[in-house]
């Protein structure tokens, strides 16, 4: 049997800010997801492609656990949610490599896929 009490004494003591600040985390709007690149894009090129339009704090291209290929899609960091969307704005549609690209705002789920890519 649960004990219904003690679960909520547990939920109680996590600080309102820490839960805040977990979704500030992974809601933020200075992070793009940019999709359909070339498998032979690199972080250096894209770096620079998207340093155009504000100061990139990261450039993360997902790749293949097993093989280490690129999936055709990275995770772009800004440095503020102004320079993201200006960045969303000019390269959406834009050709890198010979292909067409998307860019949107990242998501937790991506955020996440990121992260897993790492370990």
């Amino acid at each position: 049997m649960l004990n219904w009490a003690s679960k909520a004494e547990l939920h109680a003591r996590v600080p309102l800010g820490k839960l805040l600040d977990r979704a500030a985390t992974f809601s933020s709007g200075s992070k793009l997801f940019v999709r359909g690149l070339s498998y032979n894009s690199n972080e250096v090129a894209l770096k620079d492609a998207f340093s155009q339009h504000g100061n990139v704090i990261q450039v993360k291209v997902i790749c293949h656990p097993v093989t280490g290929r690129s999936k055709g899609y990275v995770l772009v960091k800004f440095s503020s949610e102004t320079e993201a969307a200006a960045a969303l704005e000019r390269m959406s549609d834009e050709v890198l490599d010979g292909k067409k690209i998307r860019v949107d705002y990242a998501n937790s789920e991506q955020s996440a896929a990121a992260a897993a890519a790492d370990e």
